[in-house]
């Protein structure tokens, strides 16, 4: 069985499509970038984050002048807390803005309810649809952003929607990127450890340059992106996930030591990963190291220090997959059990 997990590499027969999803969005180099760019856009002074979240993310956005970044709380299945929203306000703090993150594909519930109160605080509302972007959603928000990685290729690129741009452009070259994942396909063919570690070696370059900060936010052209994003077959894309969630869900045993973590998604949404939550970090740490020893690659999303950065692990289920890989993900797993 080879490898499951790790970087997407670029399946052209999910990219025959045609769709305009991503039409009149503006591009920047990565996710955190683009953030950024709207923390600017919107002259935003302070701004809430979930206190479950990215510490890479974090730590870059301290770097910006005179920003203040406070936390707000959520549940045990990664819903906002109604009763944080009361202290939520523009008044007094500047120009606040409110993060607010649909988690491994599911929309919070109370969404509606939690942008009228915002919107009525005078808050600027930011949609992150980096695990979502294959979900349609008609709910207000003031602005969107999506990095590309998590959902369709493991390429440097992240879009903003819902503000315009008319300034100067960067450009942002897709050709490492590109020449990189197509070495990952060749190291997986021929099982070859020496080109999986010069991929490896590649893709780390590659992560570290996401962390770079330029004097300004950087809106970039992005033709080879667009174009890949324009091709991108989302419901083939969606029955593939889907599918392997239900396969996962279906195969994975009770046991003392974990439980399958349901988020509750809605009808018509697509999940990322499948979450496991476990019963201690020790047993987390057990969990993923039998996983990464059978050649499963778990990311743990986000290793920030809360607790339920210490006990969720996220199991891969892209459109990489078929059911069959799910059953062995599934047997993998079991076996940990004993």
């Amino acid at each position: 069985m080879p490898e499951i997990g790790s970087f997407i590499e670029y399946k052209k027969d999910f990219f025959n499509a045609d769709n305009d999803r991503f039409a009149g969005l503006i591009f920047f180099q990565s996710g955190r970038e683009a953030l950024r760019y709207l923390i600017g856009h919107f002259k935003i002074r302070t701004i809430f984050l979930p206190s479950y979240f990215c510490d890479d993310v974090c730590a870059y956005l301290k770097k910006i002048k005179g920003l203040k970044i406070k936390e707000y709380a959520l549940d045990d299945k990664l819903g906002i807390k109604k009763s944080i929203l009361a202290k939520i306000k523009s008044k007094n703090e500047g120009k606040v803005a409110f993060l607010m993150v649909d988690f491994f594909g599911r929309r919070d519930p109370n969404y509606d309810f939690i942008a009228a109160s915002l919107k009525r605080a005078g808050v600027v509302l930011l949609s992150d649809r980096t695990h979502s972007a294959l979900n349609s959603y008609n709910n207000f928000f003031d602005a969107e952003l999506a990095s590309i990685k998590k959902l369709f290729v493991n390429l440097p690129g992240a879009y903003v929607g819902g503000v315009k741009y008319t300034g100067k452009y960067a450009r942002l070259d897709l050709q490492t990127g590109l020449a990189l994942l197509g070495l990952k396909e060749r190291y997986l063919k021929n099982n070859d450890k020496v080109l999986k570690k010069k991929f490896l070696e590649g893709m780390r370059k590659e992560e570290g340059s996401l962390a770079n900060f330029h004097k300004n936010a950087r809106v970039v052209k992005a033709p080879k992106l667009e174009e890949i994003l324009s091709k991108a077959d989302i419901k083939k894309m969606k029955r593939a996930r889907m599918n392997n969630y239900i396969t996962l869900s279906k195969n994975i045993k009770p046991t003392k030591k974990f439980a399958w973590l349901d988020l509750g998604f809605a009808k018509n949404e697509t999940p990322t990963f499948a979450l496991i939550k476990c019963t201690s970090y020790k047993i987390r740490e057990g969990l993923k190291a039998h996983l990464i020893k059978n050649d499963i690659y778990p990311p743990v999303h986000w290793p920030n220090g809360t607790e339920l950065s210490r006990l969720l692990i996220s199991i891969p289920i892209d459109h990489r997959y078929l059911p069959k890989d799910m059953r062995y993900v599934s047997s993998v797993i079991n076996r940990f059990n004993k």
